[in-house]
Parts: structure tokens; C-alpha cells; sequence
């Protein structure tokens, strides 16, 4: 019994020097300027008083009677990243004195983590107006742009890359169509902890096969990030079947998979003589004008015997959909066309 209550008289003196010591150096993080924002972890590896990280250690070799010598640590790069401990923590000029407000204006990174250093983070996100679109179709993605980091990001630029069988509006005049969508000049500088965002519209081409379109958003800055990997995002639409709309050939007026001079004569029997009107109009509409007259005869003839222009989109030599907007203006319809597989009624 007499040795237990010794062993607590022992015990007890320990673990209040243990707390005594933890509670003061918690105190050390308002002797550097914005300490209170990092916290920790300034000096520590993790939370909860691990181990000293580089800056933790140039602190600890220079301590003056257990306080922190801002002055003799303010001027080192402890981590090795290019930066000075002051940069990192907002006193470039190492003017700042324990006491005085923090200095302002500029995020803090960790001068004791190398992959913390003054610099801007920009991520992207991007989102569709609808998940599924048919051939022919628009809809708009909507691309926001933020800033993560501790630093302005100059010159931010945003693309929007888009697929073939996509095309892109231009949004503004800072805007501008490239090989594969559009890139848009955004903000000379973004602030940390500020975003911004765009509306792209989107035509997806009449002649799009069906299929998942994946279209990407990326974000540049001519500053030196301190994350490169959030600046391309992506998501996927889906494209309707083209097969929803009958496939012909243009100028094909008879449906018999071939273009020949038969076909003017069917097309001038209607026009004419009482003939009965093909059920695909727009096979009929050889030069893709929108209206089925003499002059589309006569194109067949001059493509078939005078070397003449080939018929328009989707052509003469392949099954194709018609380009115009399905119930658009410049489309008359296609209501059964049989030679290209399609089934009767489609």
C-alpha cells in the first residue's frame, strides 16, 4: 500500500511537467505571424504534436529562453521550396513582431511541408445541362473555375474541349474557337478563395452517331501552381441514336439504292403528270434546298452525265441522315426509305 501511494506521488509530477510543457508550446504559434492559421502543424508533422518538420526544427535550434526568434527563422527556407519562411507566412520583408495583427492580404502556406508554397491552386468543374441529347440538339455545359491556393493565378484561361461531331459558341469577346472547341481568356488575376464560371452553348452535329461524348474543361495560368492535377475535368453525354431518323440517298427519288436516270423520271412523273410523291422527300430534294421542283431532276442529270456537283450531305454514295435539323425549316421529312436497311414505318 505505502508503495502504490509512492508510485502516485511519482507518477503525478511527470504527467503535470508533460502538460505544462505541451501547453506551452501551443502558445509558440502566435510568436510567428499567422500561426493561429496553419495552427500546429507549422512546426509539427500531423495534428496533435507530432514530430517536428523542417521549419518545427529551424525553430527549435534557435529558441530564446523557450520562445520563438522570428527574426533568426523569418529569412530561411526551411523546406526547401524556393520560398523564405516570411514569404510563406505573409511577412516577405520580416517586419512583423509577436503581438501585432497578422499581416493581411495573403493566404499563409506551410513553411514546413515542401509542397506548401506561395502559389495560386486552380481547379474546374464542369456540368452538363442534360445527361443525353439526339443528333441535331443543343444543350449547354457550365465551366467554374476556382482559385484553392495562397496566391493570385494570373492570366487564367478556361477551354472547353469538345469532340468531333460537337461544336462550341463563342460565350464573349474574350473568347475565341479552337481546333477542338473554344478557349476563353477568364481574369487577369484570380484571388484566393475566389471563383468564376462560364456558358458554353453546344450544337451537336444532325449527322452525330449515337455513342457516350466526352467533353473536357481545362484551366490554365501562367503562374506556378502548387496542383497541376485538378486543372482537366470531364463528363460524358450521351447522343441519341441517329438511327432514329431514317437513313437515304440523296437524289435516290425511286428508292431503289442507286442514283440513275430513272430517279428524274419518277421526280418529273410527280411533278407533272399526277405521279404519286416519294415518301422520303428528302431524297427527292437532290440539291438540299428545301423544296422539290424540276431543278432537282435536273441535278441528277447533270451529276449523273455532265460531271456535275455530287448531291449534298448525306451524299449520293452513302446512307446518311439529313443534316438539316430534324422539323426544322429546311426539313421535309423522310417518312419510309427502304434501300438503306432502315424498316418500313421508321
Amino acid at each position: 500500500m505505502q508503495l502504490r501511494s509512492l508510485l502516485r506521488f511519482l507518477v503525478f509530477p511527470v504527467c503535470f511537467t508533460i502538460v505544462v510543457s505541451v501547453e506551452a508550446r501551443s502558445f509558440r504559434v502566435q510568436q510567428i505571424p499567422n500561426g493561429i492559421e496553419i495552427g500546429c502543424t507549422t512546426c509539427h508533422v500531423g495534428f496533435g504534436g507530432g514530430p517536428r518538420n523542417a521549419f518545427g526544427q529551424d525553430v527549435d535550434d534557435t529558441l530564446i529562453g523557450g520562445d520563438v526568434d522570428w527574426q533568426a527563422v523569418c529569412g530561411l527556407d526551411s523546406d526547401g521550396d524556393g520560398y523564405t519562411n516570411g514569404q510563406e507566412l505573409g511577412d516577405p520583408g520580416c517586419d512583423w513582431s509577436e503581438g501585432e495583427p497578422p499581416p493581411s492580404g495573403l493566404f499563409p502556406s506551410n513553411p514546413g511541408e515542401p509542397g506548401s508554397f506561395p502559389a495560386p491552386d486552380i481547379s474546374v468543374t464542369i456540368e452538363a445541362s442534360a445527361e443525353a441529347v439526339e443528333p441535331g440538339g443543343s444543350l449547354s455545359y457550365t465551366v467554374a473555375v476556382f482559385n484553392l491556393g495562397s496566391r493570385n493565378a494570373s492570366d487564367v484561361t478556361i477551354e472547353l474541349l469538345l469532340p468531333w461531331g460537337m461544336s462550341g459558341e463563342i460565350p464573349g469577346d474574350e473568347c475565341g474557337v479552337n481546333p477542338r472547341g473554344v478557349t476563353c481568356f477568364l481574369i487577369d488575376d484570380l484571388q484566393p478563395s475566389f471563383g468564376s464560371n462560364l456558358f458554353f452553348s453546344v450544337q451537336v452535329s444532325p449527322t452525330a452517331a449515337a455513342g457516350t461524348y466526352i467533353v473536357r474543361a481545362r484551366v490554365s495560368t501562367s503562374t506556378q501552381e502548387s496542383d497541376n492535377d485538378n486543372n482537366l475535368e470531364s463528363v460524358e453525354t450521351e447522343v441519341g441514336g441517329a438511327a432514329s431518323r431514317p437513313t437515304f440517298l440523296r437524289g435516290d427519288t425511286n428508292d431503289d439504292g442507286q442514283l440513275g436516270i430513272s430517279d428524274s423520271m419518277r421526280l418529273f412523273t410527280a411533278l407533272f403528270l399526277g405521279g404519286e410523291f416519294p415518301a422520303c422527300r428528302e431524297a427527292a430534294d437532290a440539291n438540299n434546298d428545301s423544296m422539290i421542283d424540276i431543278t432537282d431532276g435536273i441535278f441528277v442529270l447533270s451529276y449523273l452525265f455532265l460531271g456535275g456537283a455530287e448531291p449534298p450531305e448525306p451524299g449520293a454514295n452513302s446512307c446518311g441522315i439529313d443534316p438539316d435539323l430534324e422539323g426544322g425549316a429546311g426539313d421535309l421529312g423522310c417518312s419510309v426509305y427502304l434501300s438503306c436497311g432502315n424498316a418500313e414505318g421508321a
